[in-house]
């Protein structure tokens, strides 16, 4: 008999008091940094291009170019960012390691000494690194920030992050929207704020590539059981924040957790099929595809995620090799992410998960969000029993950035970091509160 991941999960909870200092007395060490962006190539070869060095870094103290090709970390092919994330992840912190790389059409290799991580700094908050165990056994970084003067118990928000494997340890400046979000959410909520990084991913150990989405669930309870147990947090006012497929995850914590209140940002409520075949078409629409190639694209990648459904991504395109155009990531992966987690996302009813949340709702969604949808943003507020609000942000894309149009959005082009949203989102907790107390 099949259960929702939510209900079905034991959880290990562990370092729920956390002390004063920046640095918890963690058993999970820091990561180190290769001093190092790459992105894929434009023409899909293998490899990964070095677009940004860092002054200083470790990849410019190596001898690092702009634009070399890595191929190899310690001998091992370096295909996508799959098995760059996975190479990371593999070697020891602290250890040196060997890039084999192409320049100028010529091979050479890069000895590399990494250098220690940094920890994040806000003027506002303690920064405490600390760590839960998901359902795998592995450990998995929390970060929380408690802001400064503040009583010992104060309400506090948990961010359920993307689909994406990207880290939410935050720069002290710049990064794409979500850093600007995510530090904006940190330093002017004056709440305690907990952000999870994925298995793999920063100082977590695992690999995200490889994860399914009831293990991913299971951190984000053990994190959200942490966060309510911590002695400066009231258990009572712990909001959830859930952002694009988080927000699927949120009516799952919500089952057993009995959060304050349910907050989701450019999020879906249908099947992943659904949701996948429409921001599909609205995606091939902005990009100028005729409406004959769109209807010829859909029913390919309906058949495509059909066979994915019950057997693994390369079984699959070989059965189907017509179809292996429509595949986005590395061997047995798709977005990055392996089919089992699909899987498990499509098994999920939506409806029902947010028909038993017994807690206020606020669904946002921006005007130029061509990832997400109004209807699914509608329904959640539909089905949701308790208060709730659906609002719409003006000219706003998922990635909190503003546009003259939707087609612009789409090709990111004018774009302003907007983050209105998160007013929206601050003045509806704090209303929440202000209702409770009377």
């Amino acid at each position: 008999m099949s259960r929702q991941p939510g209900r079905m999960l034991c959880l290990l909870l562990i370092l729920t008091a956390w002390p004063s200092s920046s640095q918890a007395d963690d058993a999970l060490p820091r990561r180190t940094e290769w001093g190092l962006a790459v992105e894929p190539l434009a023409d899909g070869a293998p490899g990964l291009r070095v677009r940004a060095l860092p002054a200083q870094g470790a990849g410019e103290r190596a001898g690092l170019r702009l634009d070399d090709v890595i191929s190899h970390v310690n001998g091992r092919a370096v295909r996508g960012l799959a098995d760059w994330r996975a190479a990371q992840a593999r070697v020891p912190a602290g250890d040196a390691l060997t890039l084999t790389l192409v320049r100028a059409g010529q091979l050479t290799e890069r000895r590399l000494q990494p250098l220690p991580a940094p920890s994040e700094a806000h003027a506002c908050c303690d920064v405490l690194y600390d760590s839960v165990l998901d359902a795998a056994g592995r450990r998995v970084r929390t970060i929380v920030t408690r802001p400064h003067g503040l009583p010992q118990r104060r309400p506090a928000l948990l961010f359920v992050g993307r689909l994406t494997c990207d880290t939410v340890e935050l720069p002290d400046t710049g990064g794409d929207g979500w850093a600007h979000a995510l530090r904006d959410l940190t330093r002017r909520s004056g709440f305690v704020v907990m952000r999870v990084e994925k298995a793999g991913v920063g100082d977590s150990q695992g690999d995200c590539a490889a994860t399914d989405f009831a293990t991913e669930l299971s951190a984000y309870q053990a994190a959200l059981g942490a966060l309510r147990a911590a002695t400066f947090v009231d258990p009572h006012a712990v909001f959830l924040f859930g952002a694009e497929l988080g927000g699927a995850m949120a009516p799952l914590l919500a089952a057993d957790a009995a959060p304050r209140g349910i907050a989701v940002w450019g999020t879906f409520a249908r099947t992943w099929l659904e949701h996948v075949l429409e921001r599909e078409r609205r995606r091939l629409t902005l990009a100028g595809e005729a409406p004959a190639a769109i209807s010829d694209a859909l029913r390919a990648l309906a058949e495509w995620h059909a066979a994915s459904q019950p057997q693994p991504l390369p079984d699959a395109l070989r059965a189907r090799a017509a179809l292996a155009p429509l595949w986005r990531g590395g061997p047995g992966t798709f977005d990055g992410r392996p089919s089992a987690y699909f899987q498990q996302v499509q098994a999920l009813n939506l409806a029902a998960a947010w028909a038993r949340v017994d807690a206020p709702v606020l669904t946002l969604y921006g005007a130029h969000d061509w990832l997400a949808s109004r209807a699914d943003h509608e329904s959640i507020a539909a089905w949701s029993p308790a208060r709730r609000r659906c609002v719409a942000v003006p000219r706003v894309d998922q990635s909190f950035s503003a546009y003259p149009s939707a087609r612009q959005a789409y090709a990111q082009q004018a774009g302003q970091i907007d983050l209105g949203a998160l007013d929206t989102l601050r003045q509806w907790m704090r209303e929440v509160l202000g209702a409770g107390a009377r």
